[in-house]
């Protein structure tokens, strides 16, 4: 059971790297499907993976809603990458529960680093600086890794493990100063592609990200994949969520309407 767990924690590792390097290539040449094609290619894509049985999609607009419940948390993203990379699909909203067995905290943390550390050489993987720390059977994986593919594989080994319901990246890539050209490149291919409301400085690895984004979800989506990026060290967060901006927008406005009524002009 462990060799088959550890096998398939590789076949997910070997995905997302893929898709990292051929996903935004290939967005502008794939042919979209109609929405009844659309809907039962997102249900086959999930159904080949007996993990995701009890997982359900919808789509409207290009929009995909997943929705059920998985067992594992690296389940539960696996269900949005088969359905990300689907031609059509432009955003999805996972509301996938993870239905694991509840974990104390601190047995959840040493299963995790005993992962990471015995479970694969970790000197060869990339891992050995990684450190861990769980709250509320939430994993927080943070130091430095030396690539993405180090970096996948440690979201990838604690996504898997058993109680964990959701990870928190906090991962640093150690750069090779020679990719600053390589990750520039890949940033703005990034933001153009998938946030146009977004705009990035670059500097020492230190990405600066400044703009408006929908919301916290698309936010912590956004982070994440520019974390990782080869060669990005850390990120300085700017963004501003479009409708916390807009209630603060509401409220400010309610305030002067308020002012504005407490004091009349002299005529």
């Amino acid at each position: 059971m462990k060799f088959l767990r550890e096998f398939l924690c590789s076949a997910v590792i070997l995905g997302l790297c893929a898709y990292a390097y051929s996903s935004d290539n290939n967005a502008k040449f794939k042919t979209r499907y109609s929405q009844a094609s659309l809907l039962k290619a997102a249900q086959d894509a999930l159904d080949r993976d007996p993990a995701l049985a009890l997982v359900e999609v919808s789509i409207a607009h290009g929009e995909a809603t997943l929705s059920g419940s998985v067992e594992h948390y690296q389940d539960k993203l696996d269900a949005e990458f088969a359905v990300r990379s689907l031609p059509g699909i432009d955003h999805v909203q996972n509301h996938i529960q993870v239905t694991a067995s509840p974990v104390d905290d601190a047995t959840l943390q040493k299963e995790v680093e005993d992962r990471l550390r015995y479970g694969w050489p970790s000197e060869a993987s990339g891992l050995a600086n990684v450190q861990v720390s769980v709250a509320n059977r939430v994993v927080t994986l943070s130091g430095t890794v030396d690539g993405p593919v180090s970096h996948a594989l440690a979201l990838a080994i604690a996504g898997s493990t058993s109680g964990v319901v959701d990870v928190h990246d906090k991962l640093r890539t150690t750069p090779d100063l020679n990719d600053t050209e390589q990750v520039r490149l890949e940033l703005s291919k990034l933001l153009q592609t998938e946030y146009p409301g977004v705009a990035a400085r670059l500097k020492d690895g230190i990405v600066t990200l400044m703009g408006s984004v929908a919301n916290d979800q698309e936010k912590k989506q956004l982070i994440t994949r520019v974390n990782g990026i080869y060669g990005v060290i850390s990120i300085d967060d700017e963004l501003v969520v479009a409708s916390q901006r807009r209630s603060s927008e509401m409220r400010d406005a309610a305030f002067a309407n308020s002012l504005a009524s407490a004091c009349p002009t002299a005529q």
